[in-house]
């Protein structure tokens, strides 16, 4: 573990995966750099361990000397989606190489690791033609020549379709998961491209920021695939969230196949992935949740119930309150409410308006009890 690092940065630390990463370094008790321009990200940091400059990667050069020398780099901010990258090749390519130039000489001159994140379709042949995968390759060859001229040590991480609460919406480019995601909770048919036969292996970002966390006790030089090992078809994906859903023409830059080798993460690191997508979306469905936003989906669900260890259970369904409206179904039962905050059960309990035991029926009207009283509302 990185028990022994006071001090990290994490460039496109305010992203998905680099928000998570840094609130468990912080959770661990490290002092924590961001970089990160936010253009994607949706985190603002007030915490007293976090120092945020909010500029690209190459704009931070100039402060890189003023800042406490980090024990650890980890460089996960770069213009991501394959797809995208087909439309702006030039934007990709020079964004990404010229990022990891800069961090890697940051490395260099605190002569510090490097734990670089890259792409696992650069571990296929047939997607290397992408300008995305094409600027991975050449980031991975610019540290192998640091490595060579500097004694730079880093790791490279490999991710395998990561999901999970946080996730940008990138609209059309966004994850499959979190695409679906969407469409389901409002009301819309799940899109699958082309015959929904090409497998991916599916990764929560719990799981990819266990092996970063796991990666930094001592390893140097190396290289790490993060994924479950397990692959999934879209169509299967599609199938558990027991919704409807329609075929269109498949798109230009999807990879057939997407499975991690994680048998090095699991030998070297220690690493076991926890999650699977399949038991994540039936808890996701089982709370029969429709006509809200799948980010205030992933306030509640992602963190309210992982925090009490509990995804299934039917009676800690979350109910809705105050601005716009939602349908919620709890033993069968629908009650149309207003919603703006998702409140979970334990959250009540905290407040002490109901035990765990309560019917949801007893819950749903504790809700509008707190609401009231509360909140004045």
């Amino acid at each position: 573990m990185l028990t022994d690092l006071p001090h990290v940065i994490v460039t496109g630390g305010c992203g998905f995966i680099g928000s998570h990463l840094t609130r468990r370094l912080l959770d661990q008790g490290f002092s924590v750099t961001v970089v990160d321009d936010n253009r994607t990200g949706n985190v603002f940091y007030n915490h007293n361990s976090v120092e945020y400059h909010k500029c690209d990667v190459v704009n931070f050069n100039p402060h890189v000397n003023s800042i406490e020398p980090p024990v650890a780099i980890f460089h996960l901010a770069n213009s991501p989606r394959v797809r995208r990258a087909l439309e702006y090749p030039t934007e990709t390519i020079v964004n990404n190489i010229s990022s990891t130039c800069a961090v890697a000489d940051w490395a260099r001159i605190f002569n510090c690791k490097l734990f670089f994140s890259t792409s696992s379709s650069t571990q296929y042949v047939e997607s290397q033609g992408n300008p995305y995968t094409f600027s991975k390759v050449v980031c991975e060859s610019t540290l192998d020549m640091y490595r060579r001229l500097y004694s730079l040590d880093y790791v490279l991480m490999f991710y395998y379709n990561v999901y999970g609460p946080g996730e940008a919406d990138y609209g059309e480019y966004s994850t499959v998961v979190r695409k679906f995601k969407m469409d389901y909770l409002q009301g819309k048919p799940l899109t699958i491209y082309g015959t929904g036969k090409k497998e991916r292996d599916f990764t929560h970002v719990d799981d990819i920021v266990q092996g970063l966390i796991l990666a930094g006790d001592n390893i140097r030089n190396d290289e790490f695939q993060l994924g479950t090992g397990k692959d999934y078809s879209v169509l299967e994906i599609a199938a558990a969230f027991d919704h409807y859903f329609e075929f269109i023409p498949a798109r230009r830059g999807d990879r057939p196949k997407g499975l991690a080798d994680i048998s090095t993460s699991k030998d070297v690191l220690g690493y076991k992935p926890t999650y699977n997508i399949i038991d994540y979306i039936n808890s996701f469905v089982k709370a029969k949740i429709t006509n809200v936003s799948v980010d205030t989906w992933d306030e509640a669900f992602e963190t309210d119930w992982k925090r009490s260890n509990d995804y299934s259970t039917p009676t800690c369904a979350i109910f809705l309150v105050t601005k716009g409206s939602a349908s919620v179904h709890v033993d069968k039962e629908q009650y149309e409410m207003t919603t703006g905050r998702l409140y979970s059960v334990n959250e009540w309990c905290t407040h002490k308006l109901v035990n765990k035991s309560s019917s949801p029926l007893t819950m749903l009207l504790a809700q509008f009890k707190w609401d009231k009283e509360v909140h004045g509302k």
